[in-house]
């Protein structure tokens, strides 16, 4: 067995006594891969049943193959178990350098995420001043609009006085043509006044 460790062998089982053509059974086994190249086990059927001495001799090989068997069982678990260690190792040495990996792009996108919340900072940071901008705009717009109120409103005053005034002023120049009337029909009174007393003294002289 310890020779078969580095290569593939064979091993057949000479069968001449049985009158049959299947004269072996054959066992391969490649220790280094762990695989079977070849099994294969038959018994013929001999000429005569009750014969004691062939069947003597296939118990006897049959026992021997199984201990064969059970031999090459124990020396693929023997040879598995440090290849499956080996392959234990590698795949825990790949796994480490694939958390290692993982590891460094994981500390990549935590500055990348730590860059984005600074910006994002930044811009909640503008947006909270456009808002106070915005509000002190509102404001300023809320103001303009009750100064134009208080126009439109001193406007619409200053309009129905200055109609009024016009009333008044019409009116007034009414009177005043009235007036104006009154005082030319005086006057002419005044005028025939005279002239009959300057007539009347005349009279009188005479």
């Amino acid at each position: 067995d310890q020779v078969g460790c580095d290569r593939a062998f064979k091993i057949l089982f000479p069968l001449k006594d049985f009158q049959c053509n299947q004269t072996y059974i054959q066992i391969g086994y490649d220790i280094r891969d762990g695989e079977h190249l070849s099994e294969s086990a038959s018994i013929p059927e001999f000429m005569d049943n009750n014969n004691s001495n062939n069947e003597l001799d296939v118990s006897s090989k049959r026992k021997a193959l199984e201990r064969i068997k059970a031999k090459r069982r124990e020396r693929k678990k023997e040879i598995r178990e440090p290849l499956s260690r080996h392959d234990k190792n590698v795949y825990i040495s790949q796994l480490e350098k694939h958390l290692g990996l993982q590891d460094d792009k994981i500390m990549e996108q935590q500055s990348q995420l730590q860059q984005l919340q600074g910006e994002l900072q930044q811009q909640q940071q503008l947006i909270n001043n456009l808002g106070q901008i915005e509000v002190s705009q509102d404001k300023r717009i809320q103001d303009l609009e009750k100064q134009n109120s208080l126009i439109r409103a001193r406007e619409s005053r200053i309009s129905q006085d200055s109609k009024k005034n016009l009333q008044r002023a019409f009116g007034a120049e009414g009177r005043i043509k009235d007036l104006n009337s009154q005082i030319r029909s005086l006057k002419y009174q005044i005028n025939s006044h005279n002239c009959n007393y300057v007539l009347n003294k005349i009279n009188y002289k005479k």
